[in-house]
């Protein structure tokens, strides 16, 4: 009997998937040793899995003749070029990039869209955090159509460790980055925190949180926001607030379940339905914890983490926010801080009544209290907060309805 012939092709075929097999199981593994092994303690592991900067970055900062910054994109998929029936447009905002000063003498860069016009302008400043893998560039078409579409300036940052910024990025570190971008928005360009609305996406809710349990903001805007970094690895199902809790400190990260009793502004969430990077669970208990400062929230169907700032109804729900829920918010506050005083100068005719310290909207310094104290931390008066908590508690859902 003659032998049949091996074909040497599959021997050779099987050899290359196996060859390409092993280099996926290796490169597996050494990314692995390197999150988890490299050193092995959590806040470095924690950072290696939750910050990822582009690289290189997408834009660079050169010096025009005039001696100014000027931020040139280097990612040639993000360059825009106006269509040409908007050429001839008057353009009413103009970008200017800044630069703050860390006390670890490290820059961070800061990009402002500003509107020249001042009956085009609000009296909002929008204050934004991005996501965890973008930087300035990536923004910056988002950003400049949220300053045209809203009428407010804009001004968003990177993260240390993010394009233009030095250092390396950590939960700490981008908390100290947020103030001092505050801290420059007050005090260079003497816009007080109550003119701000802090917005942050995705990771960048973190930093959002903290501003606005620190200062009284204007209000708080959420971006596909996250409960807690324990509860977005841990995808276990029940009560988020049970499942976030089994994990030590040192192991939840990024928990803004912690900051969120603290806020006492406006708060409007935002989130998709069909997000698997970060679950609309999330959303839905925050929304809880949140409770009479939450507005009518926006959930959006069939969208997942990316895209929902693209849509029509994001820009309507975030206008009637900015230029209608805000400002009832501030005058129902106004409201309750008066009749606070006025029942104080009843009691006590011949005293003064601390009117900077009952509420952000009365005479509040075009600068931070000049304090010994680090934290510059914000005052809440009991009372007040009780007051403004009994007078808003139906207001939203009135409003909804």
């Amino acid at each position: 009997m003659s032998r049949k012939k091996r074909c040497s092709c599959k021997g050779r075929t099987n050899k290359k998937h196996t060859f390409q097999l092993t280099r996926t199981l290796c490169a597996a593994l050494s990314q692995l040793c390197w999150v988890f092994c490299c050193p092995p303690c959590p806040p470095c592991i924690i950072r290696k899995i939750a910050f990822h900067p582009p690289k290189p970055p997408t834009y660079k900062i050169v010096t025009t003749s005039k001696g100014m910054p000027k931020m040139v994109i280097q990612d040639e998929s993000l360059k825009i070029l106006p269509l040409p029936q908007m050429r001839s447009k008057t353009i009413l905002l103009y970008e200017k990039i800044s630069t703050c000063m860390c006390r670890e003498h490290k820059k961070i860069v800061a990009m402002q869209w500003l509107h020249t016009s001042e009956t085009s302008r609000s009296n909002l400043v929008i204050l934004h955090s991005h996501v965890n893998a973008a930087d300035l560039g990536t923004v910056q078409f988002p950003m400049e159509t949220l300053a045209r579409r809203t009428g407010c300036d804009v001004i968003a940052y990177d993260y240390s460790g993010y394009g233009g910024s030095d250092g390396s990025p950590s939960e700490d570190v981008i908390l100290r980055n947020a103030d001092m971008v505050m801290k420059y928005i007050n005090d260079v360009l003497h816009r007080p925190p109550s003119d701000v609305i802090v917005y942050g996406q995705s990771i960048g809710s973190v930093p959002t949180w903290y501003l606005a349990s620190k200062y009284d903001v204007a209000g708080v805007i959420q971006l596909s926001g996250l409960y807690s970094g324990w509860r977005t690895l841990n995808r276990e199902s029940g009560s988020i607030e049970n499942v976030s809790q089994s994990g030590c400190c040192c192991l939840n990260p990024f928990n803004n379940a912690g900051l969120v009793k603290e806020v006492r502004s406006p708060v409007l969430l935002i989130h998709g339905k069909a997000d698997e990077v970060i679950q609309f669970s999330h959303a839905v208990e925050l929304l809880r914890l949140c409770g009479a400062f939450a507005v009518p929230p926006l959930w959006i169907d069939g969208i997942g983490h990316v895209g929902i700032e693209r849509t029509r109804e994001f820009y309507e729900r975030v206008n009637k926010f900015l230029h209608e829920e805000v400002r009832r918010f501030a005058a129902a506050q106004l409201a309750v801080s008066n009749s606070t005083i006025s029942s104080r100068s009843a009691d006590t005719p011949s005293a003064a009544v601390p009117t900077t310290r009952l509420t952000r909207n009365i005479q509040l310094s075009p600068k931070f209290a000049q304090s010994s104290d680090a934290n510059q931390t914000k005052s809440k008066p009991i009372r007040m907060i009780r007051d403004i908590s009994k007078f808003t508690a139906g207001f939203w859902r009135m409003e909804s309805e």
